[in-house]
C-alpha cells in the first residue's frame, strides 16, 4: 500500500486576503474558476466581517431501515442542507443590503436609508478571498445562496455593532453548492 506522509506545511489557519475578503454579486454573475482570476465587476466588497470568521454549515440526515429484529440492514441519504454564518462588521450600503435586501436600502453621499419590511431576500452568488499558511490563496465561490436566518443584534456601548446574518446555499447547474480552488505552494 503506497502512502503519503503527514506534512506539516499542509497545515494551516485561514484568514482574509488584506483589503478585502468577502464578496456578493447578483446570482447569474460570472464567477471565477479559480484563485488568480479577477472578479466579475457585478462583484461588490461587503467590507469587515467580525472576528467569529464564516462558519460553513452542513445539516444533513438519513434514514435507517431496520429488520424484523431492530437492526439496521440499510441506510439512504436524507435531506442536507448547507449553510455559511456570518456577521458584517461594517455598516456601509454593501453590507446593509446584504442584510435588509438590495431594494432597501439606499445611499447618497451623505446618508443611507434602510427600509425594514418582509421583502424576500433575492439570491446571490458570494465570493471568500482566504490566505493560507506562507501566503497560500484560498478562494471559496458559492454560486447562489439566500439569507435566511437573521441573528439578534445588540445596541449597548461596550458591543461593536454588528449584522449576523445566515446564507443558505443552492445548487448549481452542475449540482455543487460551492466550489473552493486553493494554491499548493506559494
Amino acid at each position: 500500500m503506497a502512502t503519503t506522509p503527514n506534512s506539516t506545511a499542509n497545515v494551516s489557519v485561514g484568514k482574509g486576503v488584506a483589503g478585502g475578503y468577502f464578496f456578493t454579486a447578483p446570482e447569474g454573475t460570472t464567477l471565477p474558476t479559480d484563485y488568480t482570476t479577477a472578479l466579475d465587476d457585478a462583484f461588490v466588497n461587503c467590507g469587515y466581517l467580525t472576528d467569529e470568521g464564516a462558519v460553513f454549515s452542513v445539516d444533513s440526515s438519513s434514514d435507517n431501515f431496520l429488520d424484523l429484529n431492530g437492526d439496521t440492514i440499510a441506510t439512504a441519504a436524507g435531506s442536507r442542507t448547507r449553510t455559511v454564518n456570518v456577521v458584517f462588521a461594517e455598516t456601509n450600503p454593501n453590507s446593509l443590503k446584504e442584510v435588509y435586501g438590495q431594494s432597501n436600502v439606499t445611499a447618497t453621499t451623505t446618508a443611507i436609508t434602510v427600509n425594514h419590511n418582509g421583502t424576500e431576500m433575492g439570491r446571490r452568488s458570494l465570493v471568500f478571498e482566504l490566505v493560507l499558511r506562507d501566503g497560500r490563496r484560498w478562494r471559496r465561490v458559492i454560486p447562489s445562496a439566500q439569507v435566511t436566518e437573521w441573528d439578534d443584534m445588540t445596541v449597548l456601548y461596550s458591543e461593536l455593532v454588528n449584522y449576523p446574518v445566515t446564507y443558505t446555499m443552492y445548487k448549481d447547474a452542475a449540482g455543487n453548492d460551492m466550489y473552493d480552488y486553493i494554491q499548493l505552494s506559494a
